[in-house]
């Protein structure tokens, strides 16, 4: 194993009591102690104190609590967690997701024999739990603020890498800007607990984004030099302003 890093940790709350226990707890039970872990949490919902308390009972490392006055995008959220991380490597994950024994440990060895600056780490929506380089950030960043709810920001984001790596389809993405996890062996980092409720009422968020998405992509056939293939297998043509 090669020397450990330093890294942050980051999630944002959308008021879903459970799973923000499981996702404590587990990280709590399962995380390595022998090197720091900076944890950043953004309070998008109300109660605040609830989640300061929360935040609280982390045993590794550094805490950060953002509060924001009103509901922000994800995109936004993202954003404001890659601003106060002060480590290199920063994991945004959902807060229903709950962590596996040793999962820390097994990420840095992900870091270390996978030469990528950014890792899509939960299927199949890989963006549920995802780890970006503050490098990989500077160079493709920042996460288009545009959006007003969740949805899309995950795709405006990867087409924006393949844009700037003049990579034309998912698969050269995959194999040479992100690195998705998509098999169940792979999948080793963690387990994605969806709340089903809030699934469903996920569709009308996302369709909200859909408009500001058509602002910037439009969906052509492909492919063609022109175009970059997003992760849902469509082509686009990049019609936002510069």
């Amino acid at each position: 194993m090669n020397t450990p890093f330093d890294f942050t940790i980051g999630t944002i709350s959308v008021d879903r009591e459970e799973s923000l226990e499981l996702f404590r707890d587990s990280f709590v039970k399962n995380t390595s102690n022998s090197y720091n872990i900076e944890t950043v949490l953004v309070s998008n919902t109300e109660p605040h104190m609830k989640r300061r308390e929360w935040l609280g009972s982390f045993s590794n490392g550094s805490r950060t609590h953002l509060m924001n006055a009103i509901p922000e995008s994800c995109s936004a959220n993202w954003h404001k967690i890659m601003q106060a991380a002060s480590n290199e490597w920063v994991i945004i994950l959902n807060d229903d997701i709950e962590f596996v024994k040793d999962w820390d440990l097994q990420f840095m060895q992900l870091v270390y024999e996978k030469d990528f600056g950014c890792f899509g780490l939960c299927s199949p929506n890989s963006f549920s739990g995802f780890a970006i380089s503050k490098t990989f950030y500077a160079e493709h960043g920042p996460f288009r603020k545009d959006y007003v709810t969740g949805g899309h920001e995950d795709e405006d984001f990867t087409l924006c890498v393949a844009k700037n790596k003049g990579l034309h389809t998912f698969a050269e993405v995959r194999e040479k800007a992100i690195y998705f996890l998509w098999t169940e062996e792979e999948r080793r980092l963690f387990i994605h607990r969806p709340v089903m409720s809030y699934r469903s009422k996920s569709w009308v968020r996302q369709n909200r984004n859909k408009p500001i998405f058509d602002r910037f992509w439009k969906t052509v056939p492909g492919p063609t030099p022109e175009t970059y293939q997003g992760k849902c297998g469509k082509h686009y043509l990049y019609v936002g302003l510069e």
